[in-house]
């Protein structure tokens, strides 16, 4: 019997180490970070055009225990937010999380982000690995605003002389 106690108690103590705790999701909730991608989700290299339009970019904020993704639509130039599919789970090591197109995976300690984009019928890619930084939530627009006025000056300049 004592040892049966024993073996309870070492796994009990052992699973506490790799399960997520709740207070763990809370110290990061209202944390934001800012990644940078060096390959599209095809794993080709980010272009020239690509940088200038500010795509090499991926804001998170963490809320509520869900995330928040911040990226520039190509279409409007603004804002695109998109809310994960389901709350994160935060371990000692990691934060996991994922919405319609990929999941996520970040490294506490280096705040490295590895993404895995889903493939055709769910077959995946390989990882795409993107380091970030931890940032200011309040100021996560402000890492795109000089992207989206770029891209409207060169709206502006080829639009310059149309009639209509």
């Amino acid at each position: 019997m004592m040892k049966l106690m024993k073996f309870l108690v070492v796994a009990l103590v052992a699973g506490g180490v790799c399960a997520p705790v709740p207070s763990q999701a809370n110290e990061t909730n209202g944390k934001a970070i800012m990644c940078q991608r060096f390959v599209d989700n095809q794993g080709e290299p980010i272009t020239y055009e690509q940088r200038a339009d500010g795509k090499h970019l991926d804001g998170f904020h963490f809320f509520w225990n869900q995330v928040e993704k911040i990226r520039i639509n190509i279409y409007s130039r603004n804002f695109q937010m998109t809310t994960s599919l389901d709350k994160y789970i935060a371990t000692n090591a990691r934060i996991f999380w994922r919405d319609g197109v990929e999941s996520f995976s970040l490294d506490r300690r280096t705040l490295l982000l590895r993404i895995n984009p889903y493939g055709d019928a769910g077959a995946t890619k390989k990882y795409i690995f993107a380091p970030c930084e931890l940032i200011d939530p309040k100021n996560i627009n402000a890492y795109f605003q000089p992207y989206i006025d770029f891209d409207n000056t060169l709206d502006d300049k080829a639009r310059a002389g149309n009639k209509i």
